[in-house]
């Protein structure tokens, strides 16, 4: 019970834009995720994709086309998409693992609202 209480005790909330996109093949796309209404430290971020067919949604490695920028001091992070494909059409979702509190430390987690990527053949 005690759970799920900490969102309301830690409040914490993270924008994520833009809400659609559509690029073609080759181009490249940023989404952006922010957090605010917090006093809690993050500690890692996390990016997820589920495809257009798709109820399963995949954690997305950072690497390679996948390029991530965490900028601390304004508690953003943006995940950059280069040379696109239309196998990267998809809902895409950020997370930040947070850490609250003094003594005892609890973990909670927040998401973006999600960005619907639309890559056209070129």
């Amino acid at each position: 019970v005690l759970l799920a209480l900490l969102p309301n005790v830690f409040p914490a909330r993270v924008d994520q834009t833009p809400k659609t996109i559509t690029k073609e093949t080759g181009e490249s796309l940023t989404i952006n995720c922010v957090l605010s209404d917090t006093s809690c430290a993050w500690d890692s971020t996390y990016w997820y994709r589920k495809k257009l067919d798709s109820t399963n949604e995949e954690s997305t490695s950072k690497g390679g086309r996948y390029v991530e920028t965490v900028n601390s001091e304004s508690t953003s992070f943006s995940l950059r998409i280069n040379d696109l494909t239309v196998e990267d059409s998809g809902t895409y979702r950020c997370r930040a693992q947070l850490y609250c509190g003094a003594g005892i430390r609890y973990s909670f987690d927040e998401y973006g609202g999600g960005t619907i990527v639309t890559v056209n053949p070129g």
